[in-house]
């Protein structure tokens, strides 16, 4: 009976341990970083961290030099036999500028701009100009639109050139087109274009 009494008197402690732990909990830690004070940067730890942006922009106007699509329309036009044409292509869009830093976050293209060299014989010769022209807008159009920044053409600037003068061109690329489409070409086309006013910004 006195063994017995025994076992019972350690089962009842055993139960009495339990119960006195049921009531502890054990806290492990998620993060083990101490927080610091803002601004104060942990021993060990990189002095410079990216910083994600917020999201908050001014938009500016812009233009952005696209000299691959230079090069391939200059490639074009040689193939079309326009071998002295020279063409420098930019997206025009906006900026997305940081409010407070003025670092530009990223660029939004709404159309492509051409400036054009094309050099002539004689200035004065408006139906070799205007043939000259009509061959470069041909071309131009059968360019996939889709391969420009902003899937459109805007302002093409052409500077026409002989030995001793130099003249330009400016208008939309919209323009010329809708005067193609009534049926201008040659020394009519170039007469109209030289007549439209400068294209507002």
């Amino acid at each position: 009976m006195k063994s017995l009494g025994k076992i019972f008197a350690q089962w009842v402690l055993l139960a009495a341990l339990l119960t006195a732990c049921s009531g502890l909990r054990i806290a492990l830690p998620v993060d083990s970083t101490p927080t610091l004070p803002f601004g104060m940067v942990a021993p060990g730890d990189p002095t410079e961290t990216p910083t994600p942006y917020g999201g908050i922009c001014s938009y500016v106007w812009a233009n952005n030099p696209m000299p691959d699509l230079s090069t391939t329309l200059r490639t074009e036009f040689r193939n079309a036999g326009m071998n002295g044409v020279e063409v420098d292509a930019s997206a025009y869009g906006e900026n997305c500028v940081a409010l407070g830093t003025g670092q530009v976050i990223s660029f939004s293209p709404q159309e492509t701009a051409l400036a054009f060299t094309l050099p002539v014989n004689d200035i004065n010769d408006e139906a070799t100009l205007g043939a000259q022209l009509t061959k470069l807008l041909t071309t131009l159009g059968n360019f996939p639109a889709q391969n420009f920044p902003g899937g459109k053409l805007g302002q093409i600037d052409v500077q026409l050139a002989d030995p001793a003068h130099a003249a330009n061109l400016t208008f939309q690329y919209t323009q010329a087109e809708a005067m193609m489409k009534q049926g201008l070409t040659g020394r009519a086309l170039f007469a109209a274009l030289q007549s439209l006013p400068y294209p507002s910004p």
